[in-house]
């Protein structure tokens, strides 16, 4: 396997010097003929993911839910992603709600963003920072002109205010998990 890796010019720089630890490492394969894949700077590839009733979503393990990939150009308009969902997972895109998750570590707590409201439609997708550490898109369909605090999504992420992830490492795995082992717990629970 042939690998080409972009740190987004800092190719020389170590791991432990980046100003930025949140750095995006992006890896493009070869394909059997030898070629890399077509690259565009300007491209972000993201995760989305589409509320599903009685489904439980374990945030401690994304691989855990179902996920689209979806490619959008840092040019293309706020409109133009919307359209992209909107045909991906068949919601109307007039009913289509569009939610970031931000998890805080240095206080271990999660909100929620709407991502496409009214305003930002014209904007274009790279001028929002929030999308430019390969987040996930969280949609659903419900009324855009609805109550922010009815939305599934939001109701979800709500839902884990009383809850503080602990990331556990065992110092002798021999895995290459960043976080080997993730516990959700109540914020009220005892360490016992």
């Amino acid at each position: 396997m042939k690998v080409r890796l972009t740190v987004y010019d800092a190719y020389e720089s170590t791991l432990l010097k980046l100003k930025n630890m949140w750095t995006t490492l992006d890896l493009e394969m070869k394909d059997d003929q030898g070629n890399f894949e077509s690259h565009e700077a300007d491209w972000i590839h993201l995760k989305a993911v589409q509320w599903h009733p009685n489904t439980s979503f374990d945030f401690t393990k994304p691989d855990s839910y179902s996920s689209n990939v979806v490619r959008v150009d840092k040019k293309d308009k706020v409109s133009d992603l919307e359209a992209k969902l909107s045909a991906q997972f068949g919601i109307p895109q007039d009913r289509l709600i569009i939610q970031l998750r931000h998890e805080k570590s240095y206080n271990n707590t999660v909100t929620c963003e709407y991502f496409n409201m009214d305003w930002r439609k014209s904007k274009t997708v790279g001028e929002f920072a929030s999308l430019a550490h390969g987040v996930a898109l969280f949609v659903e369909e419900n009324d855009p002109k609805g109550d922010f605090n009815i939305y599934c999504w939001k109701k979800e992420f709500d839902a884990e205010i009383d809850k503080i992830t602990l990331n556990l490492i065992h110092f002798d795995d021999s895995e290459d998990s960043e976080f080997p082992l993730r516990i959700s717990v109540d914020r009220g629970d005892t360490v016992k």
